[in-house]
Protein backbone atom coordinates (compact mmCIF):
# COMPACT_ATOMS: atom_id res chain seq x y z
CA UNK A 1 0.00 0.00 0.00
CA UNK A 2 1.14 2.89 -1.28
CA UNK A 3 1.49 6.51 1.44
CA UNK A 4 0.93 9.70 -0.35
CA UNK A 5 1.00 13.11 0.82
CA UNK A 6 -1.94 15.48 0.23
CA UNK A 7 -2.65 19.53 0.86
CA UNK A 8 -5.33 20.13 3.00
CA UNK A 9 -6.67 24.01 1.84
CA UNK A 10 -8.81 25.85 3.96
CA UNK A 11 -9.16 29.44 2.22
CA UNK A 12 -11.33 30.71 4.26
CA UNK A 13 -8.73 30.51 7.03
CA UNK A 14 -5.84 30.79 5.11
CA UNK A 15 -4.68 27.90 6.23
CA UNK A 16 -3.00 24.21 4.57
CA UNK A 17 -1.54 21.57 6.33
CA UNK A 18 0.03 18.48 4.76
CA UNK A 19 -0.87 15.17 5.85
CA UNK A 20 0.22 11.22 4.81
CA UNK A 21 -2.50 9.08 4.08
CA UNK A 22 -2.58 5.93 2.32
CA UNK A 23 -3.84 5.70 -1.04
CA UNK A 24 -6.12 2.44 -0.20
CA UNK A 25 -7.89 4.36 3.14
CA UNK A 26 -10.97 6.25 2.93
CA UNK A 27 -11.73 9.94 2.89
CA UNK A 28 -13.23 9.35 6.75
CA UNK A 29 -9.49 8.68 7.73
CA UNK A 30 -8.22 12.05 6.17
CA UNK A 31 -10.99 14.16 8.08
CA UNK A 32 -9.88 12.21 11.44
CA UNK A 33 -6.43 13.60 10.49
CA UNK A 34 -8.22 17.36 9.85
CA UNK A 35 -9.62 16.60 13.38
CA UNK A 36 -6.16 16.67 15.27
CA UNK A 37 -4.92 19.56 13.15
CA UNK A 38 -7.79 21.92 13.77
CA UNK A 39 -10.22 19.91 15.66
CA UNK A 40 -13.52 20.26 13.67
CA UNK A 41 -16.10 17.58 14.39
CA UNK A 42 -15.73 15.20 11.52
CA UNK A 43 -19.40 15.91 10.34
CA UNK A 44 -18.78 19.31 9.88
CA UNK A 45 -16.53 18.70 7.74
CA UNK A 46 -16.84 18.91 3.61
CA UNK A 47 -13.94 18.08 1.82
CA UNK A 48 -13.62 18.68 -2.40
CA UNK A 49 -11.31 17.54 -4.63
CA UNK A 50 -11.73 18.82 -8.52
CA UNK A 51 -14.65 20.70 -7.60
CA UNK A 52 -16.63 16.80 -6.55
CA UNK A 53 -17.58 16.18 -3.16
CA UNK A 54 -15.55 13.81 -1.54
CA UNK A 55 -17.70 11.04 0.54
CA UNK A 56 -16.76 9.18 3.62
CA UNK A 57 -16.55 6.04 2.04
CA UNK A 58 -14.48 7.04 -0.75
CA UNK A 59 -10.89 5.93 -0.75
CA UNK A 60 -8.22 7.84 -2.12
CA UNK A 61 -7.47 5.74 -5.22
CA UNK A 62 -10.86 5.49 -6.49
CA UNK A 63 -10.74 9.50 -6.20
CA UNK A 64 -7.72 9.63 -8.04
CA UNK A 65 -6.10 11.35 -5.50
CA UNK A 66 -2.08 11.23 -5.88
CA UNK A 67 1.19 12.26 -3.84
CA UNK A 68 0.74 16.11 -4.33
CA UNK A 69 -2.86 16.40 -4.58
CA UNK A 70 -5.15 19.68 -3.12
CA UNK A 71 -8.30 18.85 -1.42
CA UNK A 72 -10.23 21.42 -0.73
CA UNK A 73 -12.02 21.57 2.64
CA UNK A 74 -14.84 23.90 4.18
CA UNK A 75 -16.46 23.85 7.58
CA UNK A 76 -20.46 23.31 7.62
CA UNK A 77 -22.31 24.94 9.50
CA UNK A 78 -25.98 23.92 11.15
CA UNK A 79 -28.69 25.32 8.59
CA UNK A 80 -31.24 25.48 11.99
CA UNK A 81 -28.27 27.19 14.54
CA UNK A 82 -29.89 30.49 15.76
CA UNK A 83 -26.96 31.66 17.55
CA UNK A 84 -25.85 35.26 18.60
CA UNK A 85 -22.07 36.35 16.87
CA UNK A 86 -21.10 37.23 20.22
CA UNK A 87 -21.85 33.74 21.43
CA UNK A 88 -20.02 31.97 18.49
CA UNK A 89 -16.73 33.92 19.45
CA UNK A 90 -17.16 32.78 23.35
CA UNK A 91 -17.50 29.50 22.01
CA UNK A 92 -14.76 29.52 19.54
CA UNK A 93 -12.82 30.54 21.91
CA UNK A 94 -12.92 28.07 24.51
CA UNK A 95 -10.31 24.76 23.84
CA UNK A 96 -10.39 21.59 25.10
CA UNK A 97 -7.64 20.92 27.45
CA UNK A 98 -5.37 18.24 26.87
CA UNK A 99 -4.38 17.23 30.60
CA UNK A 100 -7.21 14.59 30.89
CA UNK A 101 -7.57 15.63 34.86
CA UNK A 102 -8.32 19.04 33.34
CA UNK A 103 -10.39 17.73 30.43
CA UNK A 104 -12.61 15.80 32.54
CA UNK A 105 -13.16 19.36 34.89
CA UNK A 106 -14.26 21.29 31.51
CA UNK A 107 -16.34 18.20 30.19
CA UNK A 108 -17.81 18.20 34.17
CA UNK A 109 -18.55 22.04 34.02
CA UNK A 110 -19.96 21.84 30.51
CA UNK A 111 -22.46 19.44 32.06
CA UNK A 112 -23.61 21.22 34.75
CA UNK A 113 -23.71 24.62 32.84
CA UNK A 114 -26.27 22.65 30.30
CA UNK A 115 -28.09 20.91 33.03
CA UNK A 116 -29.06 24.47 34.39
CA UNK A 117 -29.39 25.32 31.01
CA UNK A 118 -32.01 22.83 30.86
CA UNK A 119 -33.62 23.26 34.59
CA UNK A 120 -33.96 26.89 33.70
CA UNK A 121 -35.98 26.39 30.02
CA UNK A 122 -38.06 23.74 32.44
CA UNK A 123 -38.95 26.12 34.98
CA UNK A 124 -39.88 28.58 31.93
CA UNK A 125 -42.09 26.24 30.75
CA UNK A 126 -44.09 25.23 33.57
CA UNK A 127 -44.49 28.74 34.05
CA UNK A 128 -45.61 29.34 31.07
CA UNK A 129 -48.37 26.16 31.36
CA UNK A 130 -49.74 27.73 34.39
CA UNK A 131 -50.31 30.78 33.17
CA UNK A 132 -51.96 29.22 30.13
CA UNK A 133 -54.08 27.37 32.77
CA UNK A 134 -54.84 30.08 34.07
CA UNK A 135 -56.32 31.67 31.64
CA UNK A 136 -57.97 29.02 30.47
CA UNK A 137 -59.91 28.64 33.69
CA UNK A 138 -60.29 32.80 34.09
CA UNK A 139 -61.94 32.09 30.13
CA UNK A 140 -64.28 29.30 31.36
CA UNK A 141 -65.74 31.68 34.43
CA UNK A 142 -65.99 34.33 32.79
CA UNK A 143 -68.89 32.30 30.44
CA UNK A 144 -72.97 32.61 30.36
CA UNK A 145 -73.41 31.22 34.11
CA UNK A 146 -77.22 30.09 33.26
CA UNK A 147 -75.82 27.44 31.16
CA UNK A 148 -76.40 24.08 32.33
CA UNK A 149 -73.13 22.03 33.68
CA UNK A 150 -72.11 19.61 31.59
CA UNK A 151 -71.95 15.85 33.42
CA UNK A 152 -68.33 14.52 34.21
CA UNK A 153 -67.88 11.15 32.91
CA UNK A 154 -64.60 10.85 34.04
CA UNK A 155 -63.18 7.04 35.17
CA UNK A 156 -63.20 7.54 38.66
CA UNK A 157 -66.86 8.41 38.78
CA UNK A 158 -67.79 5.33 36.98
CA UNK A 159 -69.20 2.55 38.75
CA UNK A 160 -68.43 -0.84 37.71
CA UNK A 161 -70.55 -4.13 39.39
Amino acid sequence: MAEIEVIVEWGCEQKNVRLRVNEKHTVRSLKRQIFSEWEIDLGDQRLMFQSKDLEDYNTFEDMHITDGSTIRFEKESPDDLDTDEDEDAEIKEEKIPGNAAERKKFIKKKVREDQRAVVGIIADLAKHLEESMKNKEGSSDSEDGDAAEEPNDSPSKIKTT
